[in-house]
């Protein structure tokens, strides 16, 4: 029997007539055993369009022919549009079969490509599959645009965040909305993508793909107007020839609702989202445990309009980090450590001083209090369990004394014990979580405060300290640090930042 590969391929219901995917494999394999022919292979392609040749099925194909041991030198279709929908495209193709020896044949327009005339045939439907081609992308992109212009969702997958509701129009999806709210909030907060894509990951958040966020997919939320409730449509420039296509290129015309769907960022947060991006001002920042320059962005000049950046100078063969102007314009530099020392220093004595220890302590027992009141409930939970998993134990113990041995009884007995060694592991570890704060543990935070603070960039750690400072000056002849108006400290603690700083 002859060899031949199979190649079918599938775009949408409304484009394809019904053929789906089996179905153009049934009329494909009855051609094949009319004519004594074997299919060694398929190769396939799901959603995919005719346009152009830049399919994965396709390619894989080509591929297969090229290949210096094959000896499959037939390749059959259902129709010839399978294959492509572009007269230019199909001349490109049945030449480079040509080339590698490979006869063509649609077996349902009766055409194999070996033959003259059916070359003609061929030709001239090749023509019309481009000309219908273009006039369904038409009628389609009409259809659309006009559902779009009623900020309707007009196919796809919807941005991780929404969901489609019965009107067919976004809706806030409350499963992975956290996920959006969070990556606005953190990018604000001055935390690294690679931060970001940490906190994403250690809570289970996947993109809309069902793939791990990169940096990209990350920066893509970022500028997306969809979470600042403005409906867009259309507005990524087209493919180019080759299928491809520029996300970053927009278009001049695209359809623009403000209010088209509904808001997940405040527009004013947004806002100040685009104008970081636009200002990329955070290339000078770097958000490693080994470069984290904490007080980037809070550093200014005495009459405040320089900012300081965190930078890295080499002396003598040392590297010193520092703050130093973004003009470089000879300005004084202050190195990064004694700074951060001597404003986390401040700000732990105005958090934490002595007189404070108490109020702090009642604090965290109460936290501690609701906290343990959560754990006693799962305790609560656990030890139930523990019993009923006792109670079948033991119920199964009885079958086995009274004589029905199976060997289901036993792996159950097992497994049970199992299930009893986990529970009481995870009791164990809950009665262990519980603890009432003490005046020595307030000791320990304090002593563990600066370093912690300096060197993890934690979202946590930055709302502490946006909280509470609002900008670092640096001049000629002092440094001065200031707190929010609702922040004040003694003379005491401003001696010790000036001599320190």
């Amino acid at each position: 029997m002859k060899k031949a590969y199979g190649y079918v391929r599938y775009s949408s219901h409304n484009q394809d007539d019904g053929w789906s995917i089996e179905a153009q494999k049934e009329a494909i394999e009855k051609y094949a055993k009319e004519k004594e022919i074997k299919i060694v292979k398929y190769f396939e392609d799901k959603a995919k369009t005719g346009r152009n040749t830049n399919r994965n099925g396709y390619q894989n194909m080509i591929k297969a022919f090229q290949s210096n041991n094959n000896d499959v030198k037939t390749l059959l279709v259902h129709k010839l549009d399978r294959l492509n929908r572009s007269q230019y495209d199909f001349f490109t193709i049945v030449k480079q079969f040509s080339k590698l020896n490979v006869k063509l044949i649609a077996t349902a327009d009766n055409i194999d490509t070996s033959n003259t005339s059916d070359m003609l045939i061929a030709s001239i439907q090749s023509a019309l599959a481009e000309q219908f081609s273009l006039n369904l992308s038409k009628e389609t992109s009409k259809g659309l645009l006009a559902a779009a212009k009623e900020g309707f969702h007009c196919g796809g997958t919807p941005p991780l965040g929404f969901k489609v509701g019965q009107d067919q129009k976004l809706e806030i999806d409350e499963t992975t909305v956290p996920a959006i709210r969070m990556i606005f909030e953190m990018y604000l907060n001055d935390m690294g993508y690679t931060a970001t894509k940490k906190w994403l990951h250690d809570n289970n958040y996947k993109t809309s793909k069902g793939n791990d966020f990169s940096k990209s997919a990350i920066n893509s939320i970022l500028h997306n107007e969809k979470y600042a409730g403005i409906y867009t449509y259309n507005k990524v420039s087209a493919k180019d020839e080759d299928g491809k296509r520029n996300s970053h290129k927009y278009k001049e015309d695209y359809i623009r609702i403000i209010g088209g769907c509904p808001a997940i960022i405040k527009q004013e947060d947004f806002d100040k989202a685009q104008e970081k991006l636009h200002n990329r001002s955070n290339k000078t920042k770097s958000y490693n445990s080994k470069n984290y320059y904490m007080l980037n962005g809070l550093v200014y000049g005495e009459d405040k309009k320089l900012r300081y950046s965190g930078n890295i100078n080499y002396s003598n063969g040392n590297k010193y980090m520092q703050y130093r102007s973004s003009e470089n314009d000879g300005s004084k530099s202050v190195r990064a450590d004694k700074l951060n020392d001597a404003v986390l220093f401040t700000i732990r004595e105005l958090l934490m001083s002595e007189d404070k220890e108490n109020d702090i302590l009642h604090a965290l027992n109460d936290y501690v209090a609701t906290y343990n009141s959560e754990l006693n409930v799962d305790i609560k939970k656990l030890k139930s369990k523990k019993v009923s998993l006792e109670n079948s134990r033991e119920n199964l113990f009885n079958a086995l004394e009274s004589g029905k041995v199976k060997d289901s009884i036993l792996n159950r007995i097992e497994e049970i014990e199992t299930e009893i060694k986990n529970i009481e592991s995870k009791i164990q570890n809950s009665m262990s979580e519980q603890h009432k704060f003490t005046l020595d543990d307030i000791h320990d935070l304090k002593n563990q405060f600066i370093p912690y603070m300096a060197s993890n960039n934690t979202l946590n750690a930055r709302e502490l300290l946006n909280s509470v400072l609002k900008h670092v000056i640096i001049g000629d002849e002092e440094i001065q640090i200031k707190f929010h108006n609702s922040i004040s400290i003694n003379e005491e603690i401003e001696t010790f930042f000036k001599a320190t700083a």
